[in-house]
């Protein structure tokens, strides 16, 4: 299993912060945990000017936790696949899984798979 240190082979290593605006900019910086990589630069831009750099702050906050969701979502896939191994739309003996439920192992799989760099 693996953590958000090593969300990902491809990915800078966890975990992710973002504590505030670059000085003088309206710009929020994305940094690894050392502080010495910047994975992501939310720019406020426009939005400011419109009482919306919460928006960006709300942004820069959900890109940090990025590596954590993968890691989550990374272990869903696994949990399921140990009772259903063909997938969201295999069986586990009689029991298949509903469709709610299936729709969303679907978008995990779709969701990790363009991680990965695939189309789904």
């Amino acid at each position: 299993m693996t953590n958000a240190i090593n969300w990902h082979p491809n990915g800078t290593p966890g975990p992710w912060f973002s504590d505030g605006r670059l000085p003088g900019m309206s710009t929020y910086a994305v940094f690894n945990e050392q502080g010495v990589a910047c994975v992501a630069l939310c720019q406020a831009g426009c939005l400011a000017a419109n009482g919306r750099d919460d928006a960006v702050k709300t942004n820069a906050r959900a890109i940090a936790e990025v590596p954590a969701m993968v890691v989550a979502l990374w272990e869903l896939d696994s949990i399921w696949r140990e009772f259903f191994p063909d997938g969201p739309d295999g069986k586990y003996g009689l029991v298949s899984i509903g469709g709610e439920q299936a729709a969303t192992w679907r978008n995990i799989c779709a969701i990790l798979s363009r991680i990965d760099g695939g189309a789904a």
